[in-house]
This record gives structure tokens, sequence and C-alpha cells, in this order.
């Protein structure tokens, strides 16, 4: 990955981090007006801003790594303490990494694999399978 793409996920990230911090302190006032003449308060640019930015961060993910519409992921193991198996989108799997606190390093070994080849990730206690979709 090249330095502008890492500069501009990185740039992504932490504005969504920005936003998350406004939400987690929750400490709520009036901050202008929306687009229709509503109250707004800076929690609820904060909710607008951190939603709209990780759909940005999405599409700019499957936009630059060229994921495919008939790729998607298969996830099996224990995942949060619960025995599952599932399939994921390219976006969504970009969510579920992220919360998994998946490193850079994780995350684009993840993003690398080609084929129908998968990663065990022993630490986490789960698999992740790239496949090929079929109908």
């Amino acid at each position: 990955m090249d330095k502008e793409v890492r500069n501009q996920i990185q740039e992504y990230k932490e504005t969504i981090k920005f936003y998350q911090d406004v939400l987690d302190v929750g400490k709520e006032f009036q901050n202008g007006f929306d687009s229709k003449g509503n109250p707004e308060t800076n929690l609820d640019i904060a909710h607008r801003k951190v939603k709209d930015t990780k759909q940005l961060l999405n599409e700019y993910i499957i936009t630059t790594f060229g994921y495919s519409d008939n790729i998607n992921y298969f996830v099996w193991g224990d995942v949060n303490g619960k025995s599952e198996s599932f399939y994921l989108e390219p976006a969504e799997l970009e969510k579920f990494m992220q919360e998994q606190n998946f490193t850079d390093v994780l995350t684009n070994a993840v993003r690398d694999l080609t084929h129908c080849r998968g990663i065990s990730f022993r630490d986490k206690g789960f698999t992740i399978e790239r496949k090929i979709k079929t109908n």
C-alpha cells in the first residue's frame, strides 16, 4: 500500500476517532441548526460524522483495493467467545476487522488474500477465507 493511500485511510480513521471521542464524553450543547433549520447539538453532528466517515472509509477501501462484486469472505471459529460461521461482503469485512481491533499488518494480510485462500488467526480464535460467490 503506497503512502498516499495509507495517509488517506489514516485521516479517515482519525476523523472517526475524533468524533467518536465527542460521543464518548457525552456532554451535549447546542451547536447551530441543520440544513432544514432544526436545532442541532454537538452530539447530533458527531453521530452523523462518525456514520458518514465510516461509510466514506469503506467506499474508499472498496474502490482503492478493487474488491469485486463476486467476492465475499467466510469467517469461522470463536468470534467474541462464541463458535460462529458467517459470510461477509468486503465492506462488512472492513468493519469486522475494525471491531476485532486488527492491526494494520493483519488488515493488509486479509486484503492481500487472492484466489480462494484464507488466514487462521490463532490468537483471535478464528479464520477468514476469501471465497468466490456462487448463485
